[in-house]
């Protein structure tokens, strides 16, 4: 069972309607239908609302779903459980933090990248233009290597060997 079927069964324990429940967690209309794996931030916004709800239930699926209520429960075990709870639901925030920064440090190089490619595609364009190659050939002499033939001669009016000749 995921994360979110966990939330649904809790939900109908409870008697809350998924539109109350999107309503309370600002979420958008629908999202708990839509969802696959609900965000930290909305986990531990859930838990901080919902405070009868086991954390450990929620994300692992062990356990009771409902925390328990008695008085009789040492101060030291309710500590306990709660500083679990907390680390497990920072550890998964602070897991998801290392990856938004690996994320941004990979777009900055990818960026930096498309910003090089992009200079040298310029560069390149600049250079190899063609009136450059068009003139490199246009320069050459005209030789006709066939002894039967007069030497051609380059028209006047264009700098193309063959324009104008039919």
């Amino acid at each position: 069972m995921d994360i979110i079927d966990r939330i649904k069964q809790y939900l109908n324990h409870k008697g809350i309607s998924d539109y109350r429940f999107e309503k309370t967690l600002s979420l958008s209309k629908g999202y708990i239908n839509k969802a696959k794996n609900p965000t930290a931030d909305i986990l531990m916004k859930m838990c901080g609302i919902y405070t009868d709800i086991s954390t450990e239930w929620l994300l692992r699926g062990e356990g009771e779903m409902l925390r328990e209520k008695r008085e009789d429960l040492g101060l030291h075990r309710a500590e306990s459980a709660s500083t679990d709870e907390n680390s497990l639901i920072y550890k998964m925030y602070k897991e998801k933090d290392d990856e938004n920064k690996t994320l941004i440090k990979q777009n900055a190089v990818l960026e930096e990248r498309i910003r090089q490619l992009e200079a040298d595609n310029e560069s390149l364009r600049s250079q190899s233009g063609a009136d450059r190659i068009t003139d490199t050939f246009s320069d050459l002499p005209l030789v006709d290597y066939e002894e039967d033939y007069p030497p051609v001669e380059r028209p006047s009016s264009s700098k193309h060997p063959l324009a104008g000749k039919a």
